[in-house]
């Protein structure tokens, strides 16, 4: 999970410079020059000058007026028809103000040639009717030139984001295909984006966490938004990247319903926190050999020599030897709960890597000290093949278990049973306790979140539930180390 230390990307640190970035478009292809009328209606290049769009808008209303010469036969005394176009044309491409240029030009050259010498009634509303009109279209025209403008800025602010983000930002549909993606998320992977195009994003991720991503599509039908939750990803050269996932499900245009997820890897975390957990680890060890070897010997001989005495004192008839009795039995009873104490810091007999012998004291020493019921069943069909982490974490996680078990579930019974194959390891802890509300699994203690932890950093799937006959149970699924 965190191969990505050495030789490997620094996801968080990229130093390419933004005007090269600002060339790049999603998934790396180059950017989709903008269109004709996109330029005009954004006053680029040369219409960004005043004085040409002035001009161009004079030039219009002059052709307007010479093909209105053109077809006075034709069309009689319809003054206005063709100045109409030459208006829209200068609001639309030129701007607001050559198109009231355009509009005062073409009321003043229809006036003076088309319209009747002595005004009326009808003269005066065709007039006004062409002004209205004209007024109307340019500014209708202003509006979607700004509103052209405002949605052109908008996108290009947020493809900068889009495309500068160091966290990954993807949009897949709903049959795990991916649709988008940025340059971060590409690198996340490791695949070209022609090559991550043809992959389902369950085929990247990784086996013990598919169930889970499942889990995640069903959560984003259900409530439109999904996560956050953490996954492995397997990346082209198989080395693993652990990454956050957060998003929403959205309706597009063309009716279909995709995901828009936040990717952001997690390897540094991880890492701080392994370094953390170890640190912990480390300090219970040594504070469980510091039990076991010092005060649980002392312990011990002070109980050998109060049994000692009290049997002396009991074969001369002295009346003291019933309270030296109960002495021993104290001094024998609290070596027990040191010794339970210390190997829940620090399992002495896991030194020499048993887990299974660990498991089994572990039952032991709960039956003893608790009077909880137990047994501990191994179902061999492979040697065990898994790191010392591996090894500690899974012990941790049933340490966990069982203590839950006994002071949350109120179990009278706890069987852990250790399925050994050649692939994976599954560790279940069953109890008979009154159960686990659905509302605690979901939110998880902070006991919870550790196993959980715990269980992500060897590459294990958690999976907390009701058992088939009632209480609770806990399965931890570990791949196995190849050999």
């Amino acid at each position: 999970m965190g191969e990505f230390g050495t030789g490997h990307y620094n996801l968080h640190t990229d130093s390419r410079p933004a005007e090269r970035v600002k060339d790049i478009v999603t998934n790396n292809q180059p950017r989709k020059p903008a269109g004709a009328l996109t330029k005009i209606l954004l006053r680029e290049g040369a219409l960004g000058q005043a004085w040409i769009r002035y001009a161009l808008a004079i030039a219009l209303v002059g052709l307007a007026l010479a093909a209105r010469f053109v077809m006075l036969p034709v069309n009689g005394g319809l003054a206005f028809n063709t100045f109409y176009p030459a208006v829209i044309a200068c609001a639309l491409l030129l701007g607001i103000g050559p198109g009231v240029l355009a509009t005062l030009f073409g009321a003043c050259f229809a006036a003076y040639f088309f319209l009747p010498t002595f005004p009326s009634f009808g003269y005066a509303a065709s007039l006004a009717f062409f002004l209205l009109t004209c007024g109307l279209t340019c500014w209708l025209a202003e509006w979607l030139r700004t509103a052209v403008r405002d949605v052109r800025g908008s996108d290009r602010k947020l493809r900068a984001l889009y495309e500068t983000a160091n966290v990954g930002i993807v949009l897949t549909d709903m049959n795990t295909r991916y649709v988008d993606f940025n340059e971060t998320f590409r690198r996340f992977t490791g695949y070209s984006a022609d090559e991550l195009r043809a992959y389902e994003y369950r085929t990247l991720t990784s086996e013990s966490d598919r169930a889970g991503t499942d889990e995640q599509l069903e959560v984003a039908k259900r409530q439109g938004r999904f996560g956050p939750y953490e996954k492995e990803y397997i990346r082209k050269d198989g080395s693993r990247i652990p990454l956050r996932f957060n998003g929403a499900l959205f309706t597009d245009v063309d009716g279909q319903n995709y995901l828009w997820s936040i990717v952001d890897d997690i390897t540094e975390r991880r890492r701080l926190e392994g370094l953390l957990m170890n640190s912990i680890s480390a300090e219970q060890h040594k504070l469980g050999r510091d039990l076991h070897d010092g005060l649980g010997q002392e312990l011990a001989g002070i109980s050998l020599l109060a049994t000692a005495i009290a049997s002396s004192t009991k074969k001369s008839g002295r009346a003291e030897a019933g309270e030296l009795e109960n002495l021993a039995k104290i001094a024998t009873r609290a070596l027990a709960n040191c010794r339970a104490i210390a190997h829940g810091l620090s399992p002495v007999t896991y030194a020499d890597g048993g887990i299974v012998e660990v498991l089994e004291e572990m039952v032991r020493l709960n039956r003893d000290s608790f009077g909880i019921e137990g047994s501990c069943e191994v179902m061999r069909a492979a040697p065990i093949r898994l790191g010392a982490d591996a090894l500690d974490n899974l012990y941790r996680i049933s340490q966990e278990a069982v203590a839950n078990a006994r002071r949350h579930g109120r179990a009278r019974s706890i069987n852990v049973t250790l399925h050994i194959q050649p692939t994976l390891v599954r560790l279940d802890i069953l109890d008979d306790g009154v159960g686990m509300p659905k509302a605690a699994t979901d939110s998880g203690g902070m006991g919870l979140k550790i196993m959980k932890f715990r269980a992500s950093t060897i590459g294990a799937r958690l999976v907390i539930g009701p058992g088939p006959h009632g209480g609770t149970l806990v399965s931890v699924v570990c791949p196995q180390l190849s050999g």
